[in-house]
């Protein structure tokens, strides 16, 4: 359903503000709401909501990024304690 990518190849694509990401390996890396989103049990609107965040709202970068067969990225944080996926239609890297 998604493709992997690794830290390297994030950084080749023009994803919205990936030139910054460092892996998230210091667990300082966080991804913000651009607007209202869904946080999703996996990569992809497949999968089923387990929350949402307003506009600006931060959550803990996890390091991950995975692209749908749609061709959207996805990035992995921790969302209330649990691990869920943002898309990049809705947020970006800070």
């Amino acid at each position: 359903m998604s493709e992997e990518l690794n830290i390297n190849e994030m950084q080749e694509l023009n994803m919205e503000d990936l030139e910054s990401v460092t892996g998230g390996k210091d667990n300082k890396q966080q991804i913000q709401a651009t607007g209202d989103v869904n946080i999703r049990k996996g990569p992809s609107k497949d999968y089923a909501i387990i929350g949402s965040i307003t506009k600006g709202t931060k959550l803990p970068f996890l390091g991950e990024v995975k692209k749908d067969s749609r061709g959207v990225y996805w990035g992995k944080v921790t969302y209330k304690g649990t691990t869920g996926w943002v898309s990049s239609k809705y947020a970006k890297m800070i």
